[in-house]
């Protein structure tokens, strides 16, 4: 199996997250809410897939920077998370892939990806970029 390497961007405004709820892509993500982010090209660094995405599934042209708070990697492939904080919250529209929608990040939806209720924290923790290995994307560290 070869390994994939995706990233995965949380974006932020006075203590709302954007989320998006997939319509397409694995099964396990289809109707759940996670963070904005995909597959990285083979010709583009993580943090120019970032803007790619956010541009994909926003609309959002990045203009602010977008800081990797950590990577986790499994045998999968890895992940790379970024943490965009923007001046303004801007409207978004619902795309072909999923609905976007804002939340308080004290507050998640019943329906995000179990992950985010350790790694929206983590986010927040003020710990230097750090690497977490796993068993599987998704998982929580040290299972």
């Amino acid at each position: 199996m070869s390994m994939k390497h995706y990233t995965l961007g949380f974006v932020v405004i006075c203590g709302q997250v954007l989320l998006i709820q997939k319509k397409t892509g694995p099964a396990w993500m289809i109707g759940r809410y996670n963070g904005l982010g995909g597959h990285i090209e083979d010709d583009e660094t993580p943090q120019e897939c970032m803007y790619r995405e956010l541009m994909e599934e926003s609309g959002m042209p990045l203009k602010v920077p977008a800081k990797e708070a950590f990577t986790f990697v499994s045998a999968g492939g890895t992940v790379y998370v970024y943490l965009i904080n923007v001046g303004i919250q801007f409207a978004v529209q619902d795309i072909d892939e999923g609905h976007l929608e804002w939340f308080d990040i004290a507050n998640l939806p019943a329906s995000a990806c179990d992950n985010l209720q350790w790694m929206i924290p983590l986010l927040f923790s003020g710990i230097d970029p750090v690497v977490l290995k796993h068993d599987g994307f998704g998982m929580e560290p040290g299972k």
